[in-house]
Parts: structure tokens; C-alpha cells; sequence
């Protein structure tokens, strides 16, 4: 399933499935995510979609745990592979494979929202309070990379890595 931001007009949606390498969308369900799917995944408002630009491909896999790919890390500014996989985690989200890509700069967070959406619309069912509270684990986690940048003895990506372990066991 491949959930693309509703800011995206149709030539952008395009070359977004070129970097999912996707060639015949045939076989791809396809979706938006809009403003509407950010209140209820994430429980913030948002006036419109346009904004939302970065997409995701999800697939599910009989092999253990999240497995996150930004396919653009040069588009996506804030969210990391491990938080993705975090998020997920906490949202509920087992055994499949999630890629991320952006057609332009932009946070990663209609992406996020995109992975709910693409699990829901196969049959999975998510909590709403587990959705929001990853949303809020994943703000939080930012906000402690930011307070501790350049610190001597902080790596943001030590944290996401340990984060990621956690719940890995814990799932397991």
C-alpha cells in the first residue's frame, strides 16, 4: 500500500512512485493522506492537506519487527528511520517493511500519518490513544535531540537506536 501527502498534484504523485520504483500501479493499492487522517492519527488540526507532501510505502512481511528504509534522506528533515519504526511500534504496527520518500524537503510527518492510514485500510485495527501517544513520544524524542545537540557525551541517533531495542524486546 502506498500513501501518498495530499499536498502532492498528479505529476508530483508520479515521480513520487518513481522513487517507490513502482511501474505499474496495477497491483499498488494507492491512498491520500489528508488533513482529516492527521486529526485522527496524530489528533492535531490542520486547516488543509497541502501541506502534507512526504509518502510512504508499506508492506507487511512474515519476518519480525519494523523495518524502516527513507529512501530521500535529504527530503526528510526530522523524523529518522528509528522513530518511524518507533512510532509504528507503538502504534501497534508489527512485521512489515516501511519506506519513506519526499519529491522535496519537508519534516517526514504526512508519511508517519500515511503508515496508520496504510494499515488500517487492510484490515488492521489501531487505537487512536496508541496513535497520539507515539505521535507524542516521537515529538518528545525530538525535542530531547534538540535540547542536547552538540553535547559532548549525546548522540540523537544512539537514542533512537536504543528506543528502537527497547521496544523491539518488549515486543518480542
Amino acid at each position: 500500500t502506498v500513501v501518498y501527502g495530499a499536498g502532492l498534484n498528479a505529476n508530483q504523485i508520479q515521480a513520487t512512485a518513481e522513487l517507490f520504483n513502482i511501474t505499474n500501479s496495477e497491483y499498488v493499492n494507492e491512498l491520500i493522506v489528508d488533513a482529516y487522517d492527521v486529526n485522527t492519527y496524530l489528533g492535531y488540526s490542520l486547516s488543509s492537506g497541502s501541506s502534507l507532501i512526504s509518502s510512504v510505502m508499506v508492506q507487511k512481511t512474515d519476518k519480525s519487527g519494523v523495518v524502516v528504509n527513507i529512501l530521500t534522506p535529504e527530503n526528510i528533515t526530522k523524523i529518522t528511520e528509528e522513530q518511524y519504526a518507533n512510532a509504528a511500534i507503538t502504534a501497534g504496527v508489527t512485521n512489515c517493511e516501511i519506506d519513506v520518500a519526499s519529491i522535496m524537503s519537508v519534516t517526514g510527518e504526512s508519511a508517519l500519518t500515511g503508515v496508520y492510514k496504510a494499515f488500517e485500510a487492510n484490515g488492521e485495527v489501531l487505537d487512536p490513544e496508541r496513535t497520539e501517544v507515539a505521535q507524542d513520544e516521537l515529538q518528545i524524542t525530538n525535542e530531547i535531540a534538540q535540547e542536547n545537540e552538540g553535547q559532548e557525551n549525546f548522540d540523537s541517533n544512539e537514542l533512537d537506536q536504543t528506543m528502537l531495542e527497547i521496544k523491539q524486546e518488549l515486543a518480542n
